[in-house]
C-alpha cells in the first residue's frame, strides 16, 4: 500500500452551470503522484499521474495548472508524449489512452487495444505511434489511436520504455533486461542482448545510435549502434534508477530512489539524483538528502531541467542541477482531516501540521503544533476553541511505541495545551459538542469521553477490540 493512500488533499465543492463539480485548492496544481513529464514545444511542459492527474506549464515550468482528463478517467496515467505543441497522447493503468489535438486542453478517451496496464508510448507524427505494457504487449497505429494493432514482441516480461529511433526503427525496453529491436515500425521485433538481468525502467537517447537505459540496483547501459549492443557504466548506486535524460554525448542525469518497508507498507524514499558530464563515465550526486520520492526527469538543454514525483512534486533547475527550486505548492506532510465551523472557517490536520484557512479554503496558512508527530483529528467548537488528537510514535529497542495525544486551544490555534490521556493508542478521530464535552476513539478499541475540556478522561467499553476510526452524533 503506498503512503499517497493516507494524503487526504482539500477540495471546494462549487456550482457551475447548475452542474456541481468539485475544485483543486491545495497543495496546487496537484497532490497526486506524478509519473512521467514531457516537452511540448519550448515552452510548453505536461506531467501526468495517478487518479488521471494532467498537469500542464506554458513557460518552461515556472508555473503550472491542473487540466481535466477525459471524463470518467480516474486511473493511473503513467506515460505522455507530444509530437508537436498541440499533439499529444497519455497511457495508463487498465488499457486507457488519451489524446489530445488542442495543446492539451482538452482530452478525449480513445478506443483502447486492451485491458492491461500501459507504460510507455511513441509516435512518429500525428498518425502512427505504438504504446506498450504488460505482459510484453506492444500495440501500433496508423490512424493517431483511433484504431490498434497487437505486435509479436515475443516476450511476456512488463515493457517499460519505448523509443523511437527512426520513422521505422525502434526499440523497447523491459524487465529482466529486455531488450527489442524493429527496422520495421514493430512488425517484427528481434532479442537484443543487454548483458544484464536487472529491470530496465527508462532511456534517452540523443539520436538514433547514442543512447543510455537504466533500471533496477543503479544499472546504466549505453548504447553507440541504436541498441544492437550495450555496454555497462556505474553509477555507484543500488537504488531504483527510473528516469534518465541526456542532452547530448557528455550531459545527462539519472534519478531514482529506495523502496523502503514502513508502517502503512512499502513506500519510496531517498530520492537520488546524479549528473554525468563526460557521457555517463563518471557520476556526481546534484540532489542530496531528504527530498520525496521522484519518478522522471525532464532536461531541455544543459542547464534547464525539471522532475515529478510523488504527492505533486516539481522541482527544476537552470543552471544543472547546482541549485533546484521548488516549482509547486507542496506540503511535505500528510493531511489525514479536514473539519469547518462555518462556510469560511476551517482546518486541516496531519503529522504535526496545521493548516486553517478563513476564506472557504481558497487560501491556506500552516502552523506547527510542538510536541506531535502524528495528528489525525482537528475540530474547533468555536473560532478560539480546537482539538486535535493523534499519537506520538517513537522507537524502543527496535520497537515502535505509541502514546496518546489530545492538545487543546482556546485562541484560535496561537498556543496548544496539553490534555493527553493515559493510553497507549493511536487516536483516529473525535467528536466535541461544546468546549468542555467530547469523546475520542482509536486503536484497540479504545473510546474515552470527556466533559471537562480534556482535564480528565473517562475510558468507555466499546465492546470491541477493533480500531475505531471514526464516531459520529446524529444529536
Amino acid at each position: 500500500m503506498k503512503r499517497s493512500l493516507f494524503f487526504i488533499m482539500i477540495f471546494a465543492a462549487a456550482v457551475a452551470a447548475q452542474t456541481e463539480k468539485w475544485q483543486w485548492l491545495y497543495p496546487h496544481p496537484t497532490g497526486n503522484e506524478l509519473y512521467d513529464l514531457c516537452y511540448a514545444g519550448e515552452e510548453k511542459l505536461f506531467a501526468v499521474g495517478e487518479y488521471g492527474t494532467i498537469v500542464r506549464s506554458l513557460d518552461r515550468g515556472e508555473t503550472w495548472e491542473g487540466i481535466s482528463a477525459a471524463a470518467g478517467v480516474t486511473t493511473a496515467l503513467h506515460a505522455v508524449v507530444f509530437t508537436d505543441p498541440d499533439h499529444g497522447w497519455a497511457v495508463g493503468e487498465h488499457g486507457v489512452i488519451l489524446a489530445t489535438q488542442d495543446g492539451g486542453e482538452t482530452w478525449s478517451k480513445l478506443p483502447g487495444p486492451c485491458r492491461h496496464h500501459l507504460y510507455t508510448a511513441a509516435f512518429a507524427g500525428r498518425q502512427r505511434g505504438w504504446v506498450a505494457g504488460r505482459w510484453g504487449k506492444i500495440y501500433a497505429t496508423l490512424d493517431g489511436g483511433a484504431t490498434w494493432q497487437e505486435q509479436n514482441s515475443a516476450t511476456l516480461q512488463a515493457l517499460r520504455r519505448l523509443v523511437l529511433l527512426s520513422a521505422d526503427t525502434l526499440l523497447v525496453l523491459g524487465s529482466g533486461g529486455t531488450v527489442r529491436r524493429s527496422e520495421d515500425g514493430g512488425r517484427h521485433w528481434s532479442w537484443i542482448g543487454s548483458g544484464t538481468q536487472e529491470n530496465l525502467s527508462c532511456a534517452s537517447f540523443i539520436d538514433g545510435r547514442r543512447g543510455w537505459a537504466a533500471g533496477s540496483s543503479g544499472i546504466i547501459l549505453r548504447t553507440a549502434d541504436g541498441g544492437l549492443t550495450w555496454e555497462k557504466q556505474s553509477s555507484g548506486l543500488s537504488v531504483s534508477l527510473v528516469s534518465i535524460s541526456f542532452v547530448n554525448a557528455d550531459s545527462g542525469w539519472a534519478l531514482g530512489y529506495d523502496v523502503v518497508e514502513g508502517m502503512y507498507g512499502d513506500y519510496k524514499a531517498n530520492a537520488q539524483v546524479i549528473r554525468t558530464v563526460d557521457g555517463g563515465q563518471t557520476w556526481i550526486d546534484v540532489l542530496g538528502e531528504g527530498t520525496m520520492a521522484l519518478n522522471s526527469i525532464r532536461f531541455k538543454d544543459s542547464q534547464r531541467g525539471l522532475a515529478v514525483g510523488e504527492s505533486g512534486l516539481i522541482l527544476g533547475t537552470v543552471d544543472g542541477g547546482t541549485n533546484i527550486s521548488l516549482k509547486t505548492e507542496m506540503p511535505a506532510y500528510f493531511l489525514f482531516t479536514v473539519n469547518f465551523l462555518d462556510e469560511r472557517r476551517g482546518w486541516a490536520i496531519g503529522g504535526d501540521r496545521l493548516l486553517s484557512t478563513t476564506d472557504g479554503g481558497e487560501s491556506w496558512s500552516p502552523s506547527i503544533i510542538e510536541s506531535a508527530n502524528n495528528l489525525m483529528y482537528v475540530q474547533f467548537v468555536d473560532p478560539d476553541t480546537g482539538y486535535v488528537a493523534g499519537a506520538n510514535f517513537s522507537e524502543t529497542g527496535g520497537m515502535i511505541q505509541l502514546e496518546a495525544v489530545v492538545r487543546v486551544t482556546h485562541d484560535g490555534g496561537l498556543t496548544w495545551l496539553d490534555r493527553s490521556p493515559d493510553e497507549q493508542a493511536l487516536l483516529y478521530r473525535g467528536y466535541f459538542f461544546d468546549a468542555d464535552t467530547g469523546f475520542v476513539v482509536g486503536t484497540d478499541g479504545t473510546l474515552l469521553k470527556t466533559v471537562d475540556g480534556g482535564l480528565s478522561w473517562i475510558k468507555l467499553n466499546a465492546r470491541t477490540s477493533a480500531d475505531m476510526i471514526d464516531i459520529q452524533f446524529t444529536d
